[in-house]
């Protein structure tokens, strides 16, 4: 496997399309919490960070409730956003800068205009670098012979071809051991029973208030998510959040993230992809904020907005920018993925045990031709490699 390191003050991302590499110094996150107000950059405060010379979308994160934010670019007011996002207790705008033709030491303002109150300014130092010449290639390695395996897809996830759906609206499930069997569901489902299957079902949640088209309450267990396709229609953030849950041969898509790990899930040959950029969410195929006894296996992760082009954020992340963040006996073997940022983002400040990831195949369409991103305490398997070669897939880590 090829090791390539990456130091704090020293990271090097291909930017997708270009031939030209960006680089990003000392600027990977460095804490789990979310200190208040802050301007972030692919979720991560700019605070003392390098950028690169280009137009950046930003995130501006209050504090308090805000009715406007706008970003000042060396005390020059350069974007406003007054669409304010109330998110996990903060109140979020964004925004575009443009850093092209600047370098060194430069100040952005985030100005927070709050109801009822005068506004308020909270000023960042950061650096401005020029992208530099684009990296020497690297020898190639001796490939790998390409193993084919079955790939879940449009064909063989989701309901069954021919199966005969009965219209039904949103679900609240009770009774426990129920099983819902080729119902066609508008709306969200709700499970508050043990021991419940949904099968053969299709559900389409157009729900931007509840946020997820399947919510397991987390005291229960046993749910079973089998040949189901779930749709959020680009307004749910979230396809399934669940713990104790098995999902298997499942459609998910149009959501910001597929599934939401809690602990004791497995998902198999399912196709989680198209996700959907909601808000100032990072999409993610699989998320797991602290995630235990996980197994994903034999999927189709690729979380790329195909009518948008959007790379979105990972196949598989591990971990957050907020709140207390751990993983423990987590496996990931014999799938597919693609896309993202990186198509799996391991937190370098995560607290974990036992993360194995191996015998996967990594397809090349990423943002920064990066297909894994994780710290070195949490390797690699030398047989994950690139699809198309066979070729060991490289590996970005986030300290020595």
């Amino acid at each position: 496997m090829r090791h390539r390191r990456l130091r704090l003050r020293s990271l090097r991302t291909i930017v997708a399309g270009a031939a030209a590499a960006v680089l990003l110094t000392a600027w990977l996150p460095s804490a789990a919490a979310v200190t208040p107000d802050q301007i972030r950059y692919l979720g991560v405060n700019v605070a003392g960070k390098t950028l690169p010379d280009h137009v950046l979308p930003l995130e501006l994160w209050s504090s308090t409730p805000a009715t406007a934010l706008d970003l000042f670019l060396n005390s020059k007011r350069v974007a406003s956003d007054q669409t304010i996002e109330a998110r996990d207790g903060y109140w979020l705008g964004t925004v575009n800068v443009d850093l092209r033709g600047l370098s060194g030491r430069t100040k952005l303002t985030m100005r927070v205009t709050t109801p009822g109150s005068p506004w308020r300014n909270i000023a960042v130092i950061l650096f401005v670098a020029p992208q530099p010449a684009p990296i020497d290639p690297t020898p190639i390695p001796i490939p790998i012979e390409p193993v084919p395996v079955p790939r879940p897809g449009p064909t063989n996830t989701g309901v069954p071809a021919g199966t005969v759906l009965t219209p039904s609206g949103p679900l609240s499930i009770t009774e426990p051991g129920t099983v819902i069997d080729g119902l066609d569901v508008a709306g969200c489902v709700t499970v508050l029973a043990d021991n419940v299957t949904i099968r053969n079902t299709r559900i389409t949640c157009l729900d931007s208030i509840k946020h997820r088209a399947v919510r397991m309450d987390g005291v229960r267990s046993g749910l079973l998510l089998e040949d189901v396709e779930i749709d959020g229609g680009g307004l749910t953030d979230i396809g399934v959040d669940a713990s104790r849950t098995t999902i298997r041969r499942a459609n998910i898509h149009g959501v910001g993230d597929g599934v939401r790990l809690g602990t004791d899930i497995t998902i198999e040959a399912s196709w989680i992809h198209d996700m959907v950029r909601i808000g100032a969410l990072h999409p993610d195929a699989i998320q797991g904020i602290s995630a235990q006894n996980i197994v994903i296996r034999g999927n189709t992760l690729d979380p790329r907005t195909t009518a948008t082009g959007d790379f979105t954020n990972s196949a598989l992340m591990l971990g957050s920018e907020t709140g207390a963040m751990f993983s423990t006996n987590v496996l990931v073997e014999n799938n597919y993925l693609d896309g993202g940022n990186c198509t799996i983002n391991i937190h370098e400040a995560i607290a974990s045990s036992n993360i194995v990831v191996r015998a996967n195949r990594f397809g090349a369409t990423t943002r920064y031709n990066c297909s894994v991103l994780t710290p070195l305490r949490v390797p690699m398997g030398a047989d994950n490699v690139l699809d198309a070669s066979g070729l060991p897939i490289e590996v970005q880590y986030t300290d020595d």
